[in-house]
């Protein structure tokens, strides 16, 4: 295994969308340390509900977002580095799923953030 991550990271394309990701989900992790003790009790966290008490959550809630960012890119990057001796196309395409995953959650947590303040 540790073997396919490093042939993984020769490839240049896919050694840049992991050290984007990497960055993006620790300086959200960070943006998340500075903000959460000025959120209000609860957020706007579901928005893909309708205005009102139902997209409410819990401010601990926003912790979850860089655990599940992280998560899920592991879980891509796993996926990718054991399809990359055989299918190199198919390790890139699933490191960039990874990374827009990535990029996507950090978007809805800026969202959130702006929202609140």
């Amino acid at each position: 295994m540790k073997n396919n991550f490093k042939v993984l990271l020769s490839d240049f394309v896919i050694k840049i969308a992991f050290y984007i990701a990497i960055i993006l989900i620790f300086l959200q992790a960070i943006l998340t340390g500075i903000f959460f003790n000025n959120l209000p009790p609860v957020i706007p966290f579901f928005n893909s509900q309708p205005w009102g008490e139902a997209r409410l959550f819990n401010s601990w809630g926003i912790l979850f977002i860089p655990v599940v960012l992280l998560l899920g890119f592991c879980i891509n990057t796993i996926i990718a580095s054991l399809f990359y001796n055989k299918h190199v196309l198919i390790a890139r395409m699933i490191t960039f799923n990874g990374l827009l995953f990535v990029v996507l959650g950090f978007l809805a947590f800026l969202q959130i953030v702006l929202l609140v303040f």
